[in-house]
């Protein structure tokens, strides 16, 4: 089915994804978009939350002006809700598309640092289905590919 990415497990990556958009954005299911989702279901992970990995979606390519190339994100966890709602502080109802996202579910950080993440929330839930919304908002009418990346790195 198109737009579908799978079932991502965790260490688990999707080959990257190629696409361009002409056209800037016009608002949600106006046509100058592309939609993507994928599954990271919670019990496919090495360990229980909170190390069940850390949720990925960026732009291995995004053309334009490095300040501010052409391509944007947005992430859903249903169809009827607002772009990034449920999903925790940093990305939250109102935030603006973003070049990337991630969903980071771990209280220990990587070593050397052994205090906890400062942004773990246990009350949000695991975003089990993301639907991701890809725009353009910069060089309206170019050719220019973007390449998106998602995965769900180990924790």
């Amino acid at each position: 089915m198109a737009g579908s990415l799978g079932v991502i497990a965790e260490g688990g990556v999707v080959p990257p994804i190629k696409g361009s958009i002409t056209g800037i954005d016009n608002g949600p299911g106006n046509g100058q978009e592309d939609w993507f989702w994928v599954e990271f279901p919670e019990a496919m992970a090495m360990g229980n939350r909170p190390n069940a990995g850390k949720l990925v979606a960026t732009f291995a390519v995004n053309p334009g002006d490095p300040m501010n190339p052409d391509y944007r994100l947005e992430v859903y966890t249903a169809c009827n809700k607002m772009p990034f709602e449920g999903l925790n502080a940093t990305y939250g109802p109102g935030t603006p598309p973003a070049r990337e996202w991630e969903f980071f579910d771990a209280h220990t950080p990587p070593n050397p640092n052994p205090n906890p993440n400062p942004n773990y929330l246990n009350n949000v839930p695991w975003p089990a289905k993301v639907f991701i919304r890809v725009i353009r908002v910069a060089n309206d009418q170019s050719c220019s590919e973007y390449t998106l990346q998602v995965s769900r790195m180990p924790t």
